[in-house]
């Protein structure tokens, strides 16, 4: 019974290896169709040569000038407004760290040296005129 069973599973196994064997030629012949064919799109898609004509820039460069040229006739044509001002600032429209930096930090320094030099002086003279 054994041997009966192994038999039939042998030969199932043998019909299906043949088929698979069957389809794998197919599928070969297939690919090798396919190999070919790709080739020869290879082969022509190198053999087109694209010409491309040189580009004119000429018609484009001439609008895009005009229009620049417009642009500046337009502005030039424009009344301006000129103020002439006169006014004294004690206190700037801009800049003032560096303002405040420049007159608390220098000036202020030395006009209180020229302080202490001229109150020395007046001490000195007045202290050699005593003696």
């Amino acid at each position: 019974m054994e041997k009966e069973i192994l038999e039939t599973v042998l030969l199932e196994l043998l019909e299906e290896t043949k088929k698979v064997n069957v389809l794998i030629e197919e599928q070969n012949k297939e690919i090798r169709g396919l190999k070919t064919a790709f080739s020869d799109f290879n082969k022509r898609l190198t053999e087109i040569k694209v010409y491309t004509p040189p580009l004119d820039t000429v018609p484009l460069t001439k609008i895009v000038t005009d229009g620049i040229n417009s642009i500046k006739k337009i502005v030039a044509a424009q009344p301006k407004d000129v103020l002439h001002e006169k006014r004294i600032l004690f206190f700037p429209e801009w800049n003032q760290k560096e303002y405040y930096k420049i007159i608390f930090g220098r000036i202020l320094f030395w006009v209180l040296w020229v302080i202490v030099a001229t109150y020395c002086y007046f001490l000195c003279r007045d202290y050699l005129a005593w003696h």
